[in-house]
């Protein structure tokens, strides 16, 4: 059942993606993982969680991703400026049911998405009330003792949500690849501010 988390994650009455689109998605995001990225004089696969947070971690890395006409006719006339579209691929580099790091994104403020692909049959996005400005080394990642009060949500494949990204955040039981579409203004537009959009 749809359940929302006001201020951190709320569903949209915004119509799924149809299968042969989501299907399309789904392949071009496997044949991104494969494709070697190179920043500087570095050249990886998937950026992987510091080890010292544990085996079962996640590979995480995310593509800009050309624009589908489907969602670019859906979402695009809710907003008078062009749109960021994004592949968000998380992937458990064990098998196991592997977690994403409490987080906040520090690209951007706000944004809509929808999952393609949860990763297995139990994944939760875990929200926290942050009691702390003290990143740890890592930047925007946090320990669990610099972290509070928690919400969960096990959000549907191929439903849209307005996300807040700037609430810490985690992804557990993530056993295969999950795959995200993201959309976001590519400016630093805040949680309300995006939501006025669907209202």
């Amino acid at each position: 059942m749809m359940k929302d988390i006001p201020g951190c994650i709320e569903y949209l009455d915004l119509p799924p993606i149809p299968k042969d689109v989501q299907e399309k998605i789904i392949r071009d995001a496997h044949y991104f993982i494969n494709i070697p990225v190179t920043e500087g004089d570095k050249t990886y696969y998937f950026e992987q969680i510091p080890a010292r947070y544990g085996p079962d971690t996640v590979y995480f890395k995310y593509y800009m991703y050309p624009p589908v006409e489907f969602v670019q006719d859906l979402i695009q006339p809710l907003f008078k400026k062009p749109l960021v579209y994004v592949l968000s691929v998380i992937k458990s580099h064990t098998g196991n049911p592997s977690m994403f790091w409490p987080h906040h994104d520090h690209d951007r403020f706000s944004g809509v998405q929808i999952n393609l692909d949860n990763g297995g049959d139990n994944v939760l996005t875990r929200f926290y009330k942050q009691f702390t400005r003290r990143p740890n080394m890592y930047d925007n990642l946090y320990d669990f003792d610099q972290i509070g009060d928690m919400h969960e949500i096990q959000t549907e494949e191929n439903k849209w949500v307005i996300f807040n990204p700037t609430v810490v955040h985690s992804v557990h039981n993530v056993a295969d690849t999950r795959i995200t579409l993201a959309i976001d203004t590519g400016d630093l537009v805040n949680y309300d501010i995006m939501h006025s959009h669907f209202k």
